[in-house]
């Protein structure tokens, strides 16, 4: 995954997400947006390999961005890593519903993000065969 978009309102989390990423290998070229509406308008300019977002955000939340995405066909194959600190079960459950292919809670550790980033890598590997 060489292009990958990191959404948060907060300045501190899209950096802990950002070093994240590069302590994991991943991210030739990490792109960050401060709300959902900001990430739309960049993924119309160049769509990524992957979007890390979180749900809680002014302007457009995560989930309508998420919904947006996955409305329009040429983005819908873009796979959507959601962060956040809310993820209670119905949650989780309309997170995969609208789309979402991973769900990742907030502290954010390497570890389970490199998880969540190895199990959609694997999947599009596996697609491709």
């Amino acid at each position: 995954m060489k292009s990958i978009l990191v959404v948060d309102d907060s300045a501190v989390a899209r950096r802990i997400a950002v070093k994240c990423l590069s302590s994991i290998g991943v991210g030739e070229k990490i792109r960050e947006a401060r709300n959902g509406q900001e990430a739309l308008d960049m993924i119309r300019e160049e769509a990524p390999d992957l979007i890390l977002a979180d749900l809680n955000m002014p302007v457009l939340d995560g989930v309508s961005m998420v919904r947006k995405i996955k409305a329009n066909p040429r983005l819908v194959g873009i796979p959507v890593i959601v962060i956040s600190s809310i993820l209670d079960d119905a949650r989780r459950r309309e997170l995969r519903e609208r789309g979402v292919d991973h769900l990742v809670e907030k502290p954010v550790s390497p570890p389970l993000l490199a998880a969540a980033v190895e199990e959609i890598r694997e999947r599009q590997e596996a697609e491709e065969r």
